[in-house]
């Protein structure tokens, strides 16, 4: 056996190292994206779906198996799933629907709109991946495709495409794994240690939290990358109006918290005939949106020193803010301060709950 290594190994190593180096900005720019948003889903208790054919299909087991189980260090298991590895849904799929529905059918079972779905394809044009990519997409997963440099159908649907600059199959499969374990450092980065011994997950701390769990939670997001959104009030009679609100403000960012007045904070603001529907029942209502990530609640008359703490991506108030000077919302100086944005969020015409109160209290129901 020659001691030496052979010289079509030494070009293959060559052609592996020039093709890291070659990396633009941009694509460099891209990889780290696609770290943000892995974090970021899984911050927001989402899941990794990983796919692909042949060896794409061993990169999809071998990344999701680095998320359930452990990567390099300690921290709990984190959903990550290969759409590749049930055999008997696989082929039921194959058999009945074509190979091409193998991923998508098992995305629309499975997946929920807080996931992440990543095809993996050299060519980027499997037809099974691009039916998973695009039954992703409709569903409103956050989509991903790692190909080669010609990128194919996958990069043009993907969110983040990530065209690996070669021609050459194996190493282009090679940088894949590359991107993918690069990808399992930053979920390290995020959720070991610290992260582990905080409430992350809506069905652990369930809605509705404590300023001192949404303050841990709030840090968690920051470095996870997720984008909080914040709007407060006393939604004291839930109306159509509050619901297109808070799905804006929802659609703004990754997080939605509202702020909830107390009983007594809506008293002094409203007078001694507030609140209509109990604080306890008012963040009942609240936590059953879908819209609505936590509800908080607040003593303080107005959110300033709240918004102070937490330092939100986004404050969303009403569109009939917008126009009002930045002297009377002195909370709109303490979100920009910190680099956040103040939204206006489209009201509903004829819809007011003080309105509303009012016609209750007269006995002019037929028209609420």
């Amino acid at each position: 056996m020659p001691s030496e290594l052979s010289p079509n190994f030494r070009d293959y190593m060559q052609r592996g190292m020039d093709l890291r180096h070659s990396f633009s900005p941009p694509l460099l720019d891209l990889i780290d994206a696609a770290g943000r948003a892995v974090t970021r889903s899984l911050a927001m208790g989402g899941r990794v779906y990983f796919f692909g054919n042949g060896g794409s299909a061993a990169d999809a087991q071998h990344l999701a198996a680095e998320l359930s189980g452990r990567f390099k260090t300690e921290r709990r298991p984190l959903p990550g799933l290969a759409l590749t590895t049930d055999s008997s849904a696989v082929t039921a799929i194959a058999n009945d629907y074509g190979y091409e529905s193998v991923f998508e059918r098992q995305l629309r079972a499975f997946a929920q709109p807080c996931d992440i779905a990543i095809g993996i394809s050299t060519s980027g044009n499997s037809p099974n991946v691009v039916r998973g990519l695009e039954a992703a997409g409709e569903m409103g997963l956050a989509t991903m495709a790692w190909t080669a440099q010609a990128g194919g159908r996958c990069a043009e649907i993907a969110d983040i495409a990530i065209r690996v600059p070669s021609t050459s199959t194996e190493l282009v499969q090679e940088i894949h794994a590359a991107i993918g374990h690069y990808i399992c450092h930053r979920v390290d980065d995020v959720f070991t240690d610290r992260a582990d011994s905080i409430p992350v997950l809506r069905e652990v701390t369930g809605k509705a939290v404590s300023m001192s769990e949404l303050l841990a939670l709030r840090e968690f997001w920051r470095e996870a990358g997720v984008r909080m959104v914040w709007t407060n009030g006393c939604f004291d009679l839930l109306h159509a109006g509050h619901l297109q609100s808070l799905q804006y403000a929802r659609e703004a960012g990754d997080v939605l918290v509202v702020g909830l007045n107390t009983d007594a904070s809506i008293a002094t603001l409203k007078g001694p005939s507030r609140p209509i529907n109990r604080q306890e029942n008012r963040v009942s209502v609240l936590a059953g949106l879908d819209a609505v990530s936590y509800v908080v609640l607040m003593d303080e008359l107005d959110p300033c020193s709240t918004l102070d703490q937490l330092r939100p991506d986004f404050h969303c108030k009403g569109a009939d803010y917008r126009d009002v000077p930045d002297a009377k919302i002195p909370e709109k100086a303490i979100v920009e301060r910190h680099g956040g944005k103040v939204i206006y969020a489209p009201l509903a015409a004829g819809l007011s709950t003080t309105a509303i109160a009012e016609q209750l209290a007269e006995g002019q129901c037929s028209s609420v």
